[in-house]
């Protein structure tokens, strides 16, 4: 068959709103395209809204999804729920909103929906993400951690969460920066909202949910969709029939304060935990103590693009920018390691890129992974590339060294283990 329809097509519904996504019709035809043996296994490493574990569970395969971030892990579930529930929602919804209302008010002093919202309203919202613990993931898991709860939570529980995502989401829109990626925590000012409010606007985002959900009455096993990180799969060796996904980009998105809004309404209250959150993606921003050096096993283009930025005569290149890209290319090896670990001799390794540039410095990170996957015989053998756009242009000082805000994003495929 031919190329894949473009990463960035919208598809007919949108299901929850994550700029780093792929559309359901690119995941499709990349399967497709890959020939992935009848009941065979899909992982997506980067899971992030779960379009790779949705698609793949629509076709009948075995899915398997990860992300480091526990509010994307609950999206991806939920994206999943059994059509067969879709008509208990509502009537469901009526008993969560009546003991939400009964709930008592947790203590305003380490409360994080305090960031954006006033007192009566994060109690009240509060009150709603309890209630839907106690009903739908027991009492036992109030308190319990983030990570803990959104991978051992249920599809059903997942879908209340994410209305109320939604939810939180939208009382914060006044809040929202010139980049898409953030909500910004204002230093006046907040939002407030009626429990009469909330009860319409969580029903409003239920409905929309559901609509979106793609129909089936096909019973399969559901996908296994957990927290972790693509540095360290917990998955056995050989184990996997097809790799689909889209490492970050090295564009310096921050894929945690993207989801600050969600995050909150799991609990994370202090800095420490959104930086120790923020630690753990591939792409942070944060740095480590620990500077690694280039090695080997990042491949010549790697290398070339390292020293092209350490000799920048621009402020911080041999600073910040080096580690930050030093930090990035360390953990993008490391999760190739992985990937090539898991995935079985005769198995396909499809992974999206973009390239991007680092001032005047072209960075060819389609280059970079071909060359990480070169040294770790897994050569790529096929590529496709498409035009999209760059989210460079939020900074006008961007332009002193690019001209065009178009950038290239390539499915490279392996098909099998040299």
């Amino acid at each position: 068959m031919g190329a894949p329809r473009s990463p960035k097509l919208k598809s007919r519904r949108e299901w929850y709103r994550y700029y780093a996504g792929y559309s359901e019709g690119f995941v499709a035809d990349t399967l497709d395209l890959l020939a992935v043996p009848v009941g065979g296994t899909i992982l997506d490493p980067w899971n992030g809204s779960g379009t790779t574990t949705a698609v793949a569970y629509a076709k009948g395969f075995s899915a398997l999804g990860l992300d480091a971030n526990p509010a994307l892990v609950i999206v991806a579930k939920a994206r999943v729920l059994d059509n067969g529930l879709l008509s208990s929602i509502q009537p469901l919804a009526k008993d969560i909103l009546v003991h939400a209302k009964r709930e008592g008010s947790p203590s305003q002093d380490t409360e994080p929906l305090c960031q954006w919202f006033d007192a009566g309203t994060s109690v009240r919202v509060r009150a709603l993400e309890t209630a839907i613990r106690r009903l739908f993931v027991g009492d036992a898991s109030v308190g319990q951690p983030a990570a803990t709860l959104a991978t051992q939570m249920s599809t059903l529980a997942a879908f209340y969460y994410v209305a109320v995502f939604e939810v939180v989401r939208a009382l914060a829109n006044p809040f929202k920066g010139s980049n898409p990626t953030w909500v910004k925590v204002p230093t006046i000012g907040s939002a407030s909202a009626t429990w009469d409010d909330l009860s319409v606007a969580f029903e409003a985002s239920l409905r929309h949910l559901s609509d979106s959900l793609p129909r089936s009455g096909v019973a399969r096993q559901l996908p296994t969709v957990v927290v972790g990180t693509s540095t360290s799969l917990p998955f056995p060796s050989a184990s996997i029939d097809a790799v689909l996904s889209s490492p970050p980009y090295c564009t310096r998105i921050d894929y945690v304060t993207a989801t600050r809004p969600e995050l909150a309404l799991l609990g994370y209250s202090r800095p420490n935990e959104i930086k120790s959150l923020r630690d753990q993606m591939v792409g942070t921003t944060t740095m480590s103590s620990s500077l690694p050096l280039v090695e080997n096993g990042w491949g010549p283009t790697a290398a070339e693009f390292i020293g092209d930025v350490t000799g920048h005569p621009s402020k911080a290149s041999s600073g910040y920018y080096r580690r930050y890209y030093l930090q990035n290319f360390d953990a993008l090896a490391r999760s190739v390691d992985e990937i090539v670990r898991v995935a079985a001799t005769k198995s396909s390794i499809a992974l999206v890129v973009q390239d991007s540039y680092y001032k005047d410095i072209y960075l060819d990170l389609a280059a970079i992974v071909s060359d990480m996957m070169s040294i770790r015989e897994r050569r790529v053998d096929r590529r496709f590339d498409f035009v999209a756009h760059s989210l460079a242009a939020i900074n006008p000082r961007s332009r002193k060294y690019t001209r065009s805000f178009l950038a290239t994003e390539s499915l490279l495929v392996s098909s099998s283990a040299s």
